[in-house]
């Protein structure tokens, strides 16, 4: 490809942040190659119409690349450790013991985001399962 004569230059702020957020920066450095487009990074100020330019982008691709990965064995080891000492990570499993509590409380009369709170419940949980409900109950005003 003679990146010296691009069909197109795409202005981009950030070519850092989007190589985080990418999930294979090869893959996106062979598209905008096979399509003749150069990027500028008007942050950074790299530049892909030039050998020079071309390099940083790859190596900052690399870089991204090896900070995923970095995070993913961090999360992976933290949970590990978590599930050696006992604890069971992510998100606690539903408890339909406070769902009829918090049923309970507004058949009393109570709002059912005040129910929600009241019982340890997130509020949009309680809207959900309380419409899965046959008859789901309703406030008496």
């Amino acid at each position: 490809m003679d990146v010296g004569q691009p069909e197109k230059v795409v202005d981009m702020p950030d070519i850092l942040g989007y190589a985080r957020v990418s999930t294979n920066e090869q893959d996106l450095a062979g598209q905008i190659q096979a399509r003749k487009i150069a990027l500028v990074s008007l942050e950074e100020k790299i530049d892909t119409t030039s050998a020079a330019g071309e390099l940083v982008f790859h190596v900052f691709g690399a870089i991204a690349q090896f900070e995923r990965r970095l995070i993913a064995e961090r999360t992976r080891d933290g949970v590990a450790a978590a599930r050696a000492e006992g604890r069971r990570p992510g998100r606690p499993k539903f408890d339909p013991e406070k769902l009829r509590a918090a049923v309970s409380l507004i058949r009393g009369g109570m709002p059912p985001a005040r129910a929600a709170r009241h019982v340890g419940l997130g509020r949009s949980t309680l809207y959900r399962e309380l419409a899965l409900m046959p008859a789901a109950p309703t406030r008496v005003a």
